[in-house]
């Protein structure tokens, strides 16, 4: 039996003195167990950061797919310094995969900062963070790319090289005239390395461990197609003028220029530059010192003679009423055709330029006899041809 009258009631002072001391016993052992726990937590939660030295990586660590973990980093730096080098690029293009030591294109592998980054996983930012990196590397691993260092000056020199040898031409549909028929030679789509957006690619998306890239391509539409050129010709003008022909130098000129000219396609609403077709008059192109207008005086000069093959263009254009976009007049009388008709040319300064206002394309075909010359345009005021209705390329 209970001494009551000794411990008393729960509702006596001395009862609840009791009652209050065995409550703060439990609170006591609880508030300890916790602690106990918190310490424990926090010892496991720390563990990583206490159990593994600064130079000596996580476990669970991969380094280009490479077990590192637990390793000491000089040794993770010997292992990587065997299996990764010597890197090399590949390059894939359409027909073939160039291959290049990756210093000769510029790259240089960095080993010490892989090394670096994986022992950070531990070593770098706050405790917190460092510990539940830490697990989390434990527990998921990670897996951490080498990085490399480019020199871009050099990278672009050698990637330009593959793009030079690479890329293809784009070829216009042209006309030709065969015993007096025009035949239509086919077009051909070109291709042409993007180089910015293959060097971005380069860049960012090379591994030691993953070396073959994809080169970026863009295509080259062509300017003429067939479609453009497939409709019925006819003449519509020709101009004729004389030459001296026994002036060698001057009839040699003359007739190169001409060759450049002929054959030479107008599509619809386009400018007709005689300077772009026929190109500049060097001695490299064949051309020869004979007189030239300069300054209101006639001189030897490189190319004397062509003028007449502009002059002789500018007839036929006047004469089918193309609108003409540019002209220039000698500042001397020539004697082939009359005042104030001729048409004078001075790469790059000054050209002959006009405007295929017809629904089809032109063709310009010249030719000499004897001492004349004749320029001749070739089209069709009719329907347009069915290409001349599709969408430019951009």
């Amino acid at each position: 039996m209970v001494d009551r009258e000794r411990v008393g009631s729960p509702q006596s002072p001395a009862g609840r003195l009791v009652l209050s001391r065995v409550r703060a016993s439990a609170w006591l052992r609880f508030a300890g167990g916790m602690a106990v726990g918190g310490a424990l937590g926090l010892g496991v939660f720390f563990s990583p950061l206490v159990l593994t030295p600064k130079d000596r990586l996580l476990p669970n660590v991969r380094i280009q797919g490479l077990e590192v973990g637990g390793c000491e980093s000089k040794a993770v730096h010997t292992y990587l310094a065997e299996c990764l080098t010597p890197a090399k690029l590949w390059l894939a293009t359409p027909e073939r995969t160039w291959t290049f030591p990756l210093a000769e294109v510029g790259g240089t592998v960095l080993l010490e900062e892989a090394v670096d980054n994986a022992l950070a996983l531990r070593n770098r930012g706050p405790l917190p963070d460092r510990a539940k990196r830490s697990w989390d590397t434990i527990l998921h691993g990670c897996n951490l790319p080498v990085p490399v260092s480019w020199d871009r000056a050099k990278l672009r020199g050698q990637v330009r090289k593959v793009a030079w040898v690479t890329g293809k031409p784009v070829v216009n549909a042209a006309l030709r005239r065969e015993n007096g028929a025009f035949l239509v030679t086919p077009s051909r789509m070109g291709q042409q390395m993007d180089l910015e957006v293959t060097l971005e690619r380069l860049t960012r998306d090379y591994r030691v461990d993953n070396r073959r890239l994809e080169a970026v391509y863009k295509p080259l539409l062509p300017r003429v197609q067939e479609a453009d050129l497939r409709c019925d010709l006819s003449p519509l003008a020709e101009f004729t003028t004389r030459f001296p022909a026994h002036k060698q130098n001057r009839t040699t000129n003359l007739s190169l220029a001409l060759s450049r000219l002929r054959g030479a396609v107008v599509l619809p609403g386009e400018v007709f530059s005689f300077n772009h077709e026929v190109g500049e008059r060097t001695h490299k192109g064949g051309y020869r010192i004979a007189d030239i207008f300069a300054n209101h005086e006639i001189v030897p000069g490189i190319g004397g003679g062509v003028c007449q093959v502009s002059t002789t263009l500018y007839g036929a254009v006047r004469r089918a009423k193309l609108k003409v976009v540019e002209r220039h007049r000698h500042s001397l009388p020539v004697p082939y055709v009359p005042l104030g008709q001729d048409a004078t040319v001075a790469y790059p300064r000054r050209d002959l330029k006009f405007l295929n206002n017809t629904p089809n394309a032109l063709y310009v075909e010249g030719w000499v006899v004897g001492s004349a010359l004749t320029v001749q345009l070739w089209g069709n005021r009719g329907a347009p041809a069915a290409g001349n209705g599709r969408a430019e390329p951009g």
